[in-house]
């Protein structure tokens, strides 16, 4: 059962509706005595498997990859030996393609509850061009997507969260297809292995369920306004503000945020709102201080301030001792004053 299962998500992987890809390479035939170069070109979604050209050769010996389009092609080489030869004749030639270069860095949790689930996919941009309009969907034996947060933009190098709300009717262990879509357009896609508990969660008891959707979206733009507020941060430092404090703030809430945004799925909606109005809180006062912000200190800064208040402590002692030189000779004229008296 579990093949079978296996191979019926393989071929969901591999017939999805994708714009398809012209990638060409050559195989090298060879035998004993003589060789021969046969370039292939086919047409590839993200992820292909091909079987070995005909041949004129005869008493074939070994198989290989000669040469391919590497700006097409992330990888090529035959399945029974991952790698770019073989002698078997009856062996696929697998490729992957890769049309962006956006990355699944985790997803969690790693372990769902039958019944409704939040995971949360953690993905990276890791091309040269901004992605737009970001979602993802999640399927497999026993798990549905009902609901999906979207991402209105990733720029290049920056990693960022997409929330997929799950149906879960599986158990123990699931194989899942996990797709990146740009729009409409899917342009990444992974084979992943989820454990199921067998308990279902405890129901949430005269509490009013959470709206995923809201929550989802009032996430999305508390960590965007965090993100503003760092790259203010960030600017304010290169000019030579004084934002230590601050840049502690910015950690603790983005810490916050995310802790949020992988549970908030087992809130009920007051949960959710006491956690989103603290970290709204957070974010008001990193604000605040950003605008407050002194610049920090140079060198000649402190030394000038411990010359004023070195300054400040010699004119004090100063005024301590001519105040005790001055009670001093007050107290030596009465004392000659009753002298004089006593001799007359």
């Amino acid at each position: 059962m579990k093949n079978i299962i296996v191979y019926f998500l393989v071929v969901l992987f591999l017939i999805t509706t994708v714009k398809a890809t012209q990638v060409d390479y050559s195989i090298k035939v060879e035998n004993s005595t003589s060789s021969e170069l046969i370039p292939q070109s086919k047409e590839c979604d993200l992820e292909c498997m091909f079987s070995l050209p005909q041949s004129t050769i005869e008493n074939i010996t070994s198989y290989s990859i000669s040469d391919y389009n590497t700006d097409s092609i992330k990888e090529i080489k035959f399945l029974s030996t991952d790698l770019q030869s073989t002698t078997n004749s009856e062996d696929k030639i697998y490729i992957l393609i890769e049309k962006t270069s956006v990355k699944i860095l985790s997803i969690a949790p790693n372990r769902l509850y039958p019944g409704n689930n939040n995971l949360v996919i953690q993905i990276e941009n890791d091309g040269s061009e901004e992605l737009l309009d970001l979602h993802a969907t999640v399927s497999g034996e026993g798990i549905k997507t009902k609901e999906f947060s979207s991402l209105g933009a990733l720029a290049s190098r920056r990693s960022d969260f997409l929330n997929v709300l799950l149906e879960v009717s599986a158990q123990d262990q699931v194989d899942v297809i996990i797709k990146i879509f740009s729009a409409s357009d899917l342009i990444k896609q992974e084979i992943k292995t989820i454990s199921i508990k067998t308990e279902a969660k405890k129901p949430l008891e005269e509490k009013k369920s959470i709206n995923i959707t809201d929550a989802a979206s009032k996430i999305a733009k508390a960590r965007e306004d965090l993100r503003k507020y760092e790259e203010e941060m960030f600017n304010k430092r290169a000019d030579g503000y004084d934002v230590k404090s601050i840049e502690g703030d910015i950690e603790d809430t983005k810490s916050l945020i995310q802790k949020v945004q992988l549970e908030y799925i087992r809130y009920s909606q007051e949960d959710f709102d006491l956690n989103y109005n603290l970290i709204t809180s957070n974010i008001e006062d990193i604000r605040l201080k950003l605008n407050v912000a002194q610049p920090a200190k140079t060198l000649g800064d402190r030394i000038k301030d411990n010359i004023i208040v070195i300054s400040t402590a010699v004119g004090l002692i100063i005024s301590a001792f001519t105040a005790w030189g001055l009670a001093k000779t007050h107290v030596n004229v009465n004392s000659i004053k009753r002298l004089k008296k006593k001799k007359k």
